[in-house]
């Protein structure tokens, strides 16, 4: 994930305090199989004010039955 905002900001954040949210609604216990679902960047940090990603992220989701 690219990050873009004051450099004073992007120190503090270290990996831990990012995250990705992929909404599956619309897949139950009966799907199965992979999808590419776009994905929002979540930054859990104590001040990530004026700090954001770059770009739009995908990921490959595997279900199973």
């Amino acid at each position: 994930v690219t990050l873009r905002g004051p450099l004073s900001k992007l120190t503090d954040i270290k990996a831990s305090d990012l995250y990705l949210l992929v909404d599956l609604n619309g897949y139950d216990k009966n799907s199965s199989g992979t999808v590419t679902r776009p994905a929002s960047v979540v930054i859990d940090a104590a001040d990530a004010a004026g700090v954001f990603e770059v770009g739009e992220y995908n990921v490959q989701v595997k279900i199973n039955r």
